[in-house]
């Protein structure tokens, strides 16, 4: 549970910070078709995102069933970005 709280709060930060710093805005303009599509995607990006987070406390901890976190998270993140 408290995986779960941390990586979706994780992600929510990294989300906020890279379109505060114009890194999305960049990627979606210089990329075309697929691509755009999920980075436009709130939803894409937060799964992705925590995807991401959850392999890395997944290696560090070895616990593997972490790897499901972002089923969970995702809609977490979703609003808290």
């Amino acid at each position: 549970m408290i995986y779960g709280a941390a990586i979706a709060l994780a992600s929510a930060f990294i989300l906020a910070l890279v379109r505060k710093w114009g890194w999305l805005e960049w990627a979606q303009v210089h990329s075309d078709g697929l691509l755009y599509e999920a980075l436009s995607c709130h939803f894409c990006l937060s799964f992705w995102t925590g995807f991401a987070l959850s392999i890395v406390a997944a290696a560090v901890t070895s616990n593997w069933w972490l790897l499901a976190c972002p089923i969970i998270t995702t809609p977490i993140t979703v609003r808290l970005w």
